[in-house]
């Protein structure tokens, strides 16, 4: 190779001799994948920026990825300085080549990738890191590098759990301005990663949270540790409780109607409300037949009931009798086991009420006081986005009234549809009924 090296350059102002020099090499180089990277590297790489020789350099790549298009992930160390190469060319845009073939040097980046990742995700993306984040922010033009490089940083944090170790021990304090680049770019991305990497993301900004006494400070430092801060601060906070504030607003309005129904439905608000909206007279009828339902399947199950115990006792009676005698020997069993624990429990009971009686009236002022802290933060922002929500309602409906509740969509003409609609559901469900009525009158159980 080093030969092939020297005659290249002895005859590189010789176009013609040169492209003979390097088509020979080319072709020894494709029986085998590591011999021909070895030629791509030290003999066209050098001479990629040379227009006459720059378009050799991209279609032998291209002719041996598709020769051997599986046997790339057996490269190690060497197919990572392989992949930054074809990386650097791919996206440096200094290439002296066609629009065309600029995107088939792309696309072939993008292959060598895959192959060179493939079925080793979780063991070798810790290599290929520090390239990555080296390369981060260092050219403000190509916004298109930096979106692959923190995509494919994201993808070595979420996959590969020594990525965390790699950038921790010394990549860090080396590349401050991409670290803090790399950990704005997660704020928005944090969410999408698996929860083992999640917490091993916490641990690290944790770390890179406090400042290094033994470093030099800079301004660099600062920032990013401001950002980790920033960052570790909205990954340890909870979301907005949607579920909790759904279940006990369902729980309040529930208790209401239940209090405003306790002394007579007749006089409650809750009707007055229904008959207002135009829901009551349709309500009524169906309340009146539920009733009806209700009786008929009380006197059905108290027909049917006994004959079904009577079967059900008669056929899993005796498999119900051993589980309840093998569950009593397993019970007294466990409770023979649990003596030495018991004991225990008896002798350390007065000393952890002694110490639950001491810290927990401390623990209680302590939450206490920081929920009227957190109440006196909160409240007005609450207040604040209460009366907004309140003004965007209405204006909100004010707007919807005027604009598209008119015409076929008016809410005289929508309770018409919803009167039509009930009345249909309500025929379907009386066929339903007879029809599973007629189905248990002539089932065997029932005779």
């Amino acid at each position: 190779m080093q030969k092939l090296v020297e005659l290249r350059s002895k005859n590189q102002q010789k176009q013609p001799q040169c492209l003979l020099v390097l088509w020979a090499a080319c072709q020894a180089g494709l029986s085998d994948l590591s011999k021909g990277l070895a030629v791509w590297m030290d003999l066209l790489l050098p001479v990629a920026g040379v227009r006459p020789y720059a378009a050799l350099v991209v279609d032998y790549l291209s002719n041996l990825l598709e020769r051997h298009p599986s046997k790339v992930a057996g490269l190690g160390d060497q197919g990572v300085r392989q992949l930054f190469a074809i990386l650097d060319l791919a996206f440096g845009g200094s290439l002296p080549v066609s629009p065309k073939q600029q995107e088939t040097l792309l696309a072939l980046y993008y292959k060598f990738k895959e192959l060179s990742y493939a079925g080793r995700r979780e063991k070798v993306l810790h290599k290929y890191f520090p390239s990555y984040l080296r390369r981060l922010g260092g050219n403000k033009r190509h916004s298109s590098l930096d979106a692959e490089l923190l995509s494919s940083l994201v993808e070595c944090l979420s996959q590969d759990e020594q990525t965390y170790r790699v950038w921790r021990s010394t990549h860090y304090q080396l590349q401050l301005v991409p670290s803090r680049l790399l950990i704005q770019h997660l704020e928005h991305q944090w969410q999408l990663m698996p929860r083992r990497s999640q917490a091993l993301l916490r641990e690290t900004l944790a770390s890179f949270a406090l400042p290094n006494p033994s470093a030099k400070p800079s301004a660099e430092a600062d920032e990013t540790c401001r950002q980790s801060q920033i960052l570790l601060k909205k990954m340890s906070g909870r979301g907005f409780p949607w579920f909790l504030v759904l279940v006990t607003l369902a729980t309040a309005v529930g208790t209401l109607v239940v209090w405003d129904m306790q002394g007579s439905f007749q006089r409650s608000r809750t009707r007055q409300l229904l008959k207002d909206a135009g829901l009551l007279s349709h309500l009524e009828p169906a309340i009146a037949k539920g009733a009806v339902y209700w009786q008929d399947g009380l006197s059905w199950v108290g027909t049917q009931a006994p004959r079904l115990y009577k079967r059900a006792c008669e056929q899993f009676g005796p498999t119900l009798d051993a589980v309840w005698v093998q569950a009593l020997a397993s019970a007294a069993w466990a409770w023979d086991r649990a003596a030495p624990a018991r004991d225990w429990l008896c002798k350390q009971g007065l000393p952890l009420l002694q110490w639950g009686d001491e810290w927990v009236p401390f623990c209680a002022a302590t939450v206490l006081r920081a929920a009227h802290e957190a109440w006196a933060t909160v409240g007005v922002g609450v207040s604040w986005l209460l009366t907004n929500l309140l003004t965007g309602a209405q204006l909100t409906s004010a707007w919807l009234t005027q604009n598209v509740l008119t015409g076929a969509w008016s809410p005289e003409k929508l309770q018409g549809h919803a009167s039509d609609l009930a009345a249909t559901f309500q025929g379907y469900a009386v066929e339903a009924y007879r029809w599973l009525h007629d189905q248990v009158a002539q089932s065997p159980v029932a005779k």
